[in-house]
């Protein structure tokens, strides 16, 4: 088979020096980690809302789901805070065991309605009547939930979020802004978290999952972003209410709140400081970064000096690696008034805190330090970033910023090296600097100029060192078929289109002799981890992609016969995409074992994609970071295994992928409701086609009402489905396909059951998988986010049929 070669400048957020996280211990519990990774978890953070209040919801507008993957009943605690760290709001959600609760805050800001249902609800089939955890008064008390708050109650809520009379709960808004935490605990009560007496209460089960959507309608264009909700896992997980484990966690996400003595109660784990946060800035290219920070642990709840809060420096690089930026350890004075908030939204349109670019370049990203110098603590500050990247036309890409460590990791120096700062060894997978990067799906139309369908992606260099990245596309019957280096000078960026690489050759990049912005390192020299030969390898100009090679490619990622080397047919261009850092450029493919004696192992790439879907009735895109597999030692296994040579099959040290998830869906095709799943899966490491071959698959839909559906097909066991989700390595499926089990009780939305082990592999453990889905609205609305791993990828392997449930210390 023929392979491309080029050398190409893709961007990777790559850095100088690796400084180990305070917690380096190698882990395989998915309960055991203090890196912020999507699993199930005893916390939830919205970091940022915004809602209209005086027009129905139509300017504005954020909505939230909470689900609970245990049969046990859980209680969710949600508080509403403004942006100042003040508590406005709490009530509590009872959710039977599979239970999902959408909630819209317009519903409960404007019209003070809140969520149905308590312990007396009805209970699906699936779902156990108790929870052992629950205090004595439990039943009690949320048999007797309140539905909708008084109108006096009412109206100071939206006084708190939009205009309160102490300026200390909060600021002056016309629209009400803040953020929301969602908490296991055991009873249901008004107590808030910002009273000791809440903590003994709290919960330290991982059993919630989540995600968020941002609707703006201004401006006659609308556009929506989703995403997951922050998930933070309780360390160690388990216990009765009140009880006290002891934690490894340096600090916790509630130490501010909790009692004197024990302030490490919550067992909570820590958000991190310091982000790189991808940006694009143009006439009709427009970046909003989503910025929560905690209150200074030091000062009380309401003091004039958290009014001034400063962040700690704001770097930003364009596409040529030049860099625009100070250091700033003080408080800004905006135009609106003397204070910044703790929670608020800037944009990269001339926000005064953020250095113009003077290019002319698009796109770019933004080195974030938001350690609060002010804060007199000997720990850094918390913080979370989410960015919301949007053309005029109304496509819209909500996604996490990357974090440069974890919340464990130490204080970042101020005017110090930009680097990351080390993270977990653990086998979560979780957006951190990493040494391979995923994309695990893309879709492409060739013969119509990429007007139907396309996928971008970025990748970002963090470091100052030279960095190269060896991008390999494969069909989705994971062969190769395309190959090049992307070599990366010191803080470089590059957005590379994958239109523009199949139907026409382009490469977009640069090779070791293009000039270094400011701030990196030599290209020849400033890498100790290069091989020999690298300076000669890839010094050599950029050539398009051969004519003949090209039209082999396409051949391979659309008119397949079904054979293992053709893959299957389709329309558009389909599979996937992997970039690992490597020591040279050169032909090797990951395929081949001597692929092994060039790959490296510094955790230094991030990045991010957009799927374009321009066919359907409205045109749609989402946003998702791309998956990051971090470089670990002492994996069971890795997601080279079955490439690496005989001898060393764990070689390559990358994290291995899990096999069971948590999947949110929306549907009504009256109300214009879809959602595509997009589904990566392990494959055969030599050619062998497995068309006709049906893979263990368990599939289980949940409605509302916690409904259980499944499918009629012969080979049902129990609540299980035996089916072929796809017949390749990637697959769109969407949730009204006949594979899928039917929907038949009329609720808009619901989670899916997904274990996409694969049986016909013959392996001793769990084979690898992804999933991420694509909720689509009317008028071309639509956020694209991962599903929820219930497990990592050192998770046995899940029985079939299965008790389902999260792979950590819940009990049965």
């Amino acid at each position: 088979m023929q392979t491309v070669r080029a050398v190409i400048h893709a961007a990777l957020l790559m850095w100088l020096a690796l400084t180990p996280a305070a917690m380096a211990a190698t882990t395989r519990n998915n309960d055991d980690s203090c890196d912020i990774a999507q699993l199930p978890a005893a916390t939830l953070l919205l970091p940022y809302f915004e809602v209209a209040l005086d027009d129905f919801g139509r300017d504005a507008n954020t909505l939230f789901t909470v689900v609970n993957v245990t049969r046990q009943p859980q209680i969710a605690s949600v508080t509403i805070w403004t942006d100042m760290a003040y508590p406005a709001l709490t009530f509590d959600v009872f959710l039977t065991g599979y239970d999902v609760q959408a909630i819209s805050l317009h519903d409960v800001l404007g019209k003070g309605i809140l969520p149905g249902g308590g312990s007396s609800a009805p209970r699906g089939s699936r779902s156990q009547n108790s929870n052992p955890n629950f205090l004595a008064n439990a039943a009690t008390a949320c048999a007797r939930m309140p539905a909708k708050l008084d109108t006096a109650s009412l109206r100071e809520l939206q006084r708190l979020l939009t205009a309160p009379a102490n300026e200390c709960q909060g600021g002056t808004h016309q629209r009400a802004v803040g953020y929301v935490t969602i908490d296991v605990t055991a009873t249901c009560s008004s107590t808030l978290p910002a009273d000791p007496a809440y903590f003994d209460e709290l919960l330290f089960d991982n059993v919630l999952t989540g995600d968020y959507q941002q609707l703006y309608m201004n401006d006659n264009i609308p556009f929506t972003g989703g995403n997951a909700l922050v998930h933070i896992r309780a360390i160690p997980e388990g216990g009765a209410a009140g009880s006290t484990a002891v934690t490894r966690l340096p600090f916790t996400f509630y130490d501010r709140y909790t009692p004197a003595g024990d302030k490490k109660r919550d067992r909570r784990q820590p958000l991190p400081n310091a982000f790189a946060v991808r940006n694009i800035q143009g006439p009709d290219l427009h970046t909003r970064m989503n910025v929560w920070r905690e209150r200074d642990p030091s000062m009380p709840p309401c003091n004039p000096a958290t009014r001034r809060i400063g962040y700690g420096e704001m770097i930003r690089f364009d596409e040529r690696e030049n860099y625009y930026g100070f250091f700033w350890v003080g408080p800004y004075p905006t135009p609106e008034s003397h204070r910044t908030m703790l929670v608020e939204s800037i944009s990269f349109d001339g926000d005064p805190r953020l250095q113009e670019m003077t290019s002319g370049d698009v796109g770019g990203w933004l080195y974030a330090n938001l350690d609060q110098p002010s804060y007199d603590v000997v720990r850094p500050t918390q913080n979370w970033v989410s960015i919301m990247m949007s053309t005029s036309s109304g496509l819209t890409a909500t996604l996490d910023a990357t974090p440069l460590g974890n919340g464990c990791a130490p204080e970042i120096e101020h005017s110090g090296i930009i680097a990351p700062q080390g993270a977990d060894d653990s086998c979560d997978i979780a957006v951190l600097p990493a040494a391979t990067l995923l994309l695990p799906y893309f879709e492409v139309s060739l013969d119509d100029g990429g007007k139907a369908a396309n996928t971008l992606f970025t990748v970002i260099n963090t470091t100052r060192q030279p960095q190269i990245a060896n991008v390999t596309i494969w069909n989705d019957s994971a062969n190769p078929v395309l190959t090049f280096d992307a070599f990366l000078t010191g803080y470089d960026v590059q957005a590379i289109s994958l239109y523009d690489i199949l139907a026409n050759g382009g490469v977009p990049g640069t090779n070791n002799k293009t000039v270094t912005g400011s701030r990196s390192a030599s290209n020849v020299t400033g890498n100790p981890n290069f091989l020999a030969g690298a300076a000669a390898a890839c010094a050599q100009p950029v050539v398009p992609i051969d004519a003949a090679i090209l039209a082999q490619a396409r051949e391979l990622l659309t008119n397949g016969t079904g054979t293992c080397a053709l893959g299957q047919r389709h329309r558009n261009a389909i599979g996937y995409v992997t970039v690992d850092l490597v020591g040279t450029c050169g032909p090797a493919l990951p395929t081949d074992p001597a692929y092994y004696d060039e790959i490296r192992f510094d955790n230094v790439l991030t990045g991010d994609y957009d799927q374009l879907y321009f066919a359907s009735r409205q045109p749609f895109t989402g946003g998702n970071p791309l998956i990051h597999l971090r470089a670990v030692p002492d994996m069971p296994y890795t997601f080279y295994d079955r490439y690496t040579p005989a001898a060393n099959k764990t070689r390559d040290r990358r994290q291995p992928l899990p096999s069971t998830f948590a999947i949110r869906y929306i549907e009504s095709p009256n109300a214009g409701l879809e959602t595509a799943l997009l589904l990566w899966r392990e494959t055969h490491a030599d050619c062998v086609n497995t068309r006709g071959v049906v893979p263990a698959l368990e599939v289980v839909r949940f409605d509302e009402r916690e409904n259980l559906f499944v499918s009629n097909l012969a080979g049902d066991v129990g609540y299980s489905w035996l089916f072929d989700v796809t017949s390749g390595a990637v697959g769109r499926v969407v949730s009204t396909d006949p594979m899928v089990p039917p929907l038949t009780s009329g609720d808009p939305g619901g989670w899916i059951y997904l274990n996409m082990h694969n049986a016909t592999l013959g392996l001793d453990r769990a084979s690898q998988n992804w999933a991420s889905m694509i909720m689509i609205g009317p008028g071309g609305l639509a956020a694209l986010q991962n599903a929820t791993p219930l497990g990592n990828g050192c998770t046995p392997q899940t029985p079939w049929p299965a008790t389902i449930g999260p792979a950590g210390n819940v009990n049965p």
